[in-house]
């Protein structure tokens, strides 16, 4: 066991309890999915969560936070029927929307003029098996994380999003997490997209919540695979109420000349605890990734970004990009990593992070990482802090600004060149008002 506290140690004992309970009462239909099930309670019961002695949780202390969501008789809340309204900023997106209440699709199957297939698991399963046999849990299963093992032990429905091949979606897939209860809940929502051969795709997701006063724990791990030839681009779209704290893992696999883009967008009201972690694996010749974030933090947040890629073959090419604004007593923590194979020769990386701290009871960590065992590639790394020039506010206040307005326009053009790097317009638009309205009201 890696549990050291005595508060893991009683959360530990409580959810493999909560586990036991649960298998006692209900026990899937498929075979794969009990499975998965019983992978993620034997990693847990061997390893227990994770404690500040793990280097992936050293500065993000989730069972501190995360406790109380497990002291009550269920660990999921009832669905409801209440309509699932999209947070205000993403109303005027046109798109296709998949709504997902507590971790299940709803409705179940999703019919009429949608571009693909978007079913539950187990419907998927049904009309897929081979696709689900080879690639479900086929990435996070591998991951020695007992947070993520969590997500295995009490993920219930879930989701499958399948392009199938020569598919090329005009429109975006909107991915909607709804929840809504009296009282703190959590859910484990799971999500497996796979891109056929030569398709091509936007999907945006986003969470919400009805009740902002009631405390919610999302817990959601996503599997991506991307086949020969496809593209995906996908915005996470963090914007949500002031009472979720938010998990997300994502794993995502590319095939030959595949490409992956991400563009993040974190900018939670209130006192929220996310961490947001993506590991991409770049197994086929040319394939492609670019991993770009926004993100601001206020407050008492604690906001973890952890990324990883690995170049398994040669001739592939990743590039990260994000930049942060730090506000108040809040803290941020960037923690990115590249790994080349010996056999990943004319392989390219780079990886930049840049923060601006707007408060000196802010907090930043940066840990960027190279481990390159191949001699012919071209990789390079770096992160930047930075504050406030008061040289520059004194020359724009001279210039008949006011101090906020100057302030204001530094801040917009420390983040111009990534938010006009997003490539759908109306996200564009969308971010400097994610960023910028809980700092500045007049935005």
């Amino acid at each position: 066991m890696t549990t050291s506290s005595p508060l893991i140690d009683t959360l530990t004992t409580c959810l493999r309890e909560r586990y036991e309970e649960r298998l006692a009462s209900h026990t899937h239909t498929i075979p794969l999915f009990n499975e998965v099930r019983q992978q993620g309670y034997d990693l847990f019961s061997t390893d227990g969560l994770p404690t500040s002695k793990s280097e992936a949780y050293r500065y993000t202390k989730l069972a501190h936070r995360l406790a109380p969501f497990f002291s009550e008789e269920v660990v999921s809340a009832p669905l409801t029927s209440r309509v699932a309204k999209l947070p205000s900023l993403l109303q005027g997106i046109d798109s296709h929307i998949c709504t997902i209440y507590h971790g299940a699709l709803h409705p179940p199957s999703q019919e009429g003029d949608f571009p693909c297939e978007v079913t539950s698991l187990a419907e998927g399963y049904r009309r897929f098996p081979s696709l689900l046999n080879d690639h479900f849990n086929g990435q996070a299963g591998v991951v020695q994380d007992g947070w993520v093992a969590l997500n295995q032990m009490f993920f219930d429905e879930g989701t499958f999003l399948y392009v199938p091949p020569h598919v090329r979606i005009e429109k975006p897939l909107l991915i909607h997490h709804f929840a809504e209860s009296d009282v703190p809940m959590a859910s484990f929502p799971r999500l497996l997209i796979v891109m056929g051969k030569h398709s091509q795709a936007t999907i945006i997701e986003t969470f919400s919540t009805t009740t902002s006063s009631v405390p919610a724990f999302v817990h959601r791990v996503g599997e991506i695979v991307l086949e020969a030839d496809s593209e995906l681009t996908y915005y996470p779209l963090q914007t949500t109420s002031p009472a979720q704290h938010h998990l997300r893992y994502n794993y995502v696999r590319q095939a030959e000349r595949s490409t992956f883009k991400q563009h993040l967008l974190s900018a939670y009201p209130g006192d929220a605890l996310v961490r947001d972690a993506i590991v991409v694996t770049l197994t086929g010749k040319e394939a492609s990734t670019e991993l770009h974030g926004l993100y601001r933090t206020c407050e008492q947040q604690h906001l973890a970004l952890h990324t990883a890629v690995h170049h398994q073959c040669g001739h592939t090419s990743t590039r990260q990009h994000y930049k942060g604004l730090i506000q108040d007593r809040s803290t941020a923590l960037f923690d990115g990593t590249v790994l080349i194979s010996p056999n990943a020769q004319k392989s390219t990386a780079s990886q930049q992070h840049k923060a601006w701290l707007r408060s000196d009871e802010a907090t930043l960590y940066t840990r960027p990482q190279l481990s390159i065992e191949a001699d012919d590639v071209q990789c390079s790394h770096g992160a930047t802090t930075t504050q406030l020039d008061p040289t520059q506010l004194t020359y724009l206040r001279t210039r008949g600004l006011t101090t906020s307005s100057a302030e204001r326009l530094l801040l917009q053009g420390f983040f111009s060149d990534e938010i006009e790097a997003i490539p759908h317009l109306d996200i564009q638009k969308i971010a400097p008002k994610a960023i910028f309205l809980a700092t500045y009201s007049d935005v």
